[in-house]
C-alpha cells in the first residue's frame, strides 16, 4: 500500500502525463497499453522499474536505449526520463493504474483490472474483455489493464468498480480444502 505522500506524488505524475498529452489521447492510450504490457510481460524491464541498485544514469541510458524499440510518443518518453532523474521510476505500475482510472473516468467507462496467472494473448484478452462487457451490460468492452500474479496457479480475477469475479486456481483449491475440511463433498461445490 502507498504512503499518502507516495499517492500525492502517483497522482501528480499521473496528471502531468495526461495533461503533456492532452492534445494526443489515442497515444496516450497506446502508450498506456504497450507500457502495461511491457511491465507484465518483459521481465528485463521490470527489473530496470523495480531494481533501486541502478544507478540513476544507467537508467537513464537504459531507457534511451530502448525507446527505438518501445516506439513511445516523445512525450511519453520525456515524462519517463522525468521520473528517472527524479528517481522515481518505481512509482511507474501505479502512475499508470492512475492514469488509466483517471482516462477511464474522463471517457465514462469504468477501469478493469485483471490480474492473471499467466501472460494473457491478444485474441483472449479480446474475449474477456467482449465478455465482461456482456456481464456488466456495457456497450463496448472496458479499458482493461493487466497484471501478472503467478500466486493464482490457474486462471484470472477480474477487478471492475465493486464487483470482484475469481476464476483462478488458487480460489478454486482453497474453497475445496475448506469443504473438505468442513465434511462436504467436493463434487457439490
Amino acid at each position: 500500500m502507498l504512503q499518502r505522500s507516495e499517492k500525492q506524488l502517483v497522482t501528480r505524475y499521473a496528471a502531468a502525463w495526461i495533461q503533456a498529452m492532452a492534445a494526443k489521447p489515442a497515444l496516450c492510450r497506446q502508450d498506456l497499453l504497450r507500457l502495461r504490457d511491457m511491465l507484465a510481460q518483459v521481465v528485463p524491464f521490470k527489473r530496470l522499474i523495480d531494481d533501486r541498485l541502478i544507478a540513476p544514469a544507467d537508467r537513464i541510458r537504459l531507457l534511451q536505449l530502448l525507446f527505438p524499440k518501445l516506439s513511445l510518443d516523445a512525450m511519453t518518453q520525456a515524462w519517463l526520463l522525468q521520473l528517472a532523474r527524479r528517481r522515481r521510476l518505481s512509482l511507474l505500475p501505479t502512475c499508470l493504474e492512475e492514469a488509466e482510472a483517471k482516462l477511464s473516468q474522463a471517457d465514462g467507462r469504468e477501469p478493469a483490472r485483471v490480474i492473471s496467472a499467466h501472460a494473457v494473448e491478444e485474441g483472449h484478452r479480446t474475449k474477456i474483455g467482449q465478455a465482461l462487457a456482456r456481464w456488466l451490460n456495457l456497450a463496448q468492452p472496458p479499458e482493461i489493464s493487466w497484471s501478472v500474479d503467478p500466486h493464482l496457479l490457474t486462471g484470472f480475477r477480474c477487478l471492475i468498480g465493486s464487483y470482484l469475479l475469481d476464476f483462478s486456481g488458487a480460489t478454486k483449491l482453497k474453497t475445496m480444502a475448506r469443504s473438505l475440511t468442513e465434511g462436504h463433498e467436493p463434487s457439490k461445490l
